[in-house]
């Protein structure tokens, strides 16, 4: 998701990854499914195939700490802070730990993939160095991206723009 916000001077862009579960939500289904697949290895156990049992375990545990995984992905934000002089990037999950920062002017370089159906892949470029932004968010939120970035007055360039 994309949510925007201007005060005096400043734009301040959040970038979230869609959620469609909660973190609440997503234990309870992985604790459901586990649930499932430890009583299958129950069943096999008192039937006299045991060495089942410990694989059932075994699944059980992947697939909790998978769900957590995919969850925790979730809750990562970036929040892009453009002002005239620079632009601060915030990233971390739930919280900001890592803070960039890019001298204006600041270009984006937009890579297009050959299909239309993967993502796109943007960077923020100055002068300096270039910092991946909204890796996590789906294609439509990424074109959106880009519209506001460009609304907040930041051009939009290619890596091989002969090739545009």
């Amino acid at each position: 998701m994309v949510r925007t916000s201007s005060e005096s001077g400043r734009i301040d862009i959040l970038l979230t990854p869609n959620r469609s579960l909660s973190w609440k939500h997503t234990r309870w289904i992985a604790l459901m499914m586990g649930f499932f697949v430890l009583t299958i290895g129950l069943g096999w156990a008192f039937v006299g195939a045991w060495v089942i049992l410990p694989f059932s375990v075994l699944e059980f545990c992947l697939l909790f700490y998978f769900f957590y995984l995919v969850s925790w992905k979730t809750y990562h934000k970036q929040l892009l802070t453009i002002t005239d002089g620079q632009v601060v990037v915030l990233s971390g999950v739930n919280a900001p730990r890592l803070e960039d920062r890019l001298s204006r002017p600041v270009q984006l370089v937009v890579e297009r993939q050959a299909l239309a159906i993967h993502n796109l892949r943007l960077f923020l470029v100055d002068a300096n160095r270039e910092l991946a932004i909204g890796d996590f968010l789906n294609k439509d939120d990424q074109e959106r991206l880009v519209e506001e970035l460009a609304a907040a007055g930041i051009e939009e360039t290619a890596r091989e723009w002969w090739k545009r």
